[in-house]
C-alpha cells in the first residue's frame, strides 16, 4: 500500500521593508505520513529580517534527501555563496539518489545530479543557481534510483519555497 501525502503549506507577508510577499505565494513540502491531513502555517517576521529559504525534501522511505542551503558561509570548497543543494544518500540498500531542480512555472527540468556514495559516504554538494534572489521559486524533486545513468526514479518526494529576500 502506498503512504498517503500530507502538505505542508507556509506563507509569508511582510518579510522585507515596504514589501510584503502576496499570501497566494505558498510554499509546499510533500512527504508520507499515516493519514492524509493537512496543515497550513502563516509566519510573520519583523521588517528587516533576513529569511532562511532553506528546507530539506526527503524521498518517501526516508533513504534520501536533498537540502536547499540558503544561509550560510556558503558549500564547502565553494566560497561564500549560500545557495546550493546538498544531497544525501542514508541507506545502505543498493539505491542511489537523484535530485532534479525543475522551474515550476514551465514544469521545465533545470538539470540533476546523482548521488551513489552510500550510507557510509558523503553527501554531494551541487551549486547551480548562482544567487538565488527574492521571489525566485527553487523546486525539487528526490527520488531513489539504480545507478549513475538511471533517470526514472522511485519513492520521489517532491518540494518548492518561494524566496522571501534571495
Amino acid at each position: 500500500m502506498r503512504p498517503k501525502t500530507v502538505s505542508l503549506a507556509l506563507a509569508s507577508a511582510s518579510l522585507l521593508i515596504g514589501a510584503a510577499v502576496p499570501s497566494q505565494a505558498a510554499d509546499t513540502v510533500r512527504g508520507s505520513a499515516p493519514d492524509s491531513s493537512t496543515t497550513q502555517h502563516r509566519l510573520s517576521l519583523p521588517p528587516g529580517a533576513q529569511v532562511d529559504d532553506s528546507f530539506t525534501v526527503e524521498t518517501l522511505d526516508g533513504c534520501g534527501a536533498a537540502d536547499f542551503v540558503d544561509h550560510g558561509e556558503g558549500a564547502p570548497g565553494g566560497g561564500s555563496n549560500d545557495d546550493y543543494i546538498v544531497l544525501h544518500d542514508y541507506c545502505s540498500d543498493g539505491h542511489g539518489t537523484r535530485v532534479w531542480l525543475y522551474y515550476p512555472s514551465t514544469g521545465n527540468q533545470y538539470g540533476s545530479v546523482y548521488n551513489g556514495n552510500g550510507l557510509a559516504g558523503e553527501p554531494v554538494i551541487w551549486d547551480p543557481f548562482g544567487n538565488v534572489v527574492a521571489g525566485q521559486v527553487v523546486a525539487l524533486e528526490v527520488c531513489l534510483v539504480d545507478g549513475r545513468n538511471d533517470y526514472s526514479g522511485a519513492l520521489c518526494g517532491e518540494g518548492q519555497r518561494t524566496s522571501a529576500d534571495g
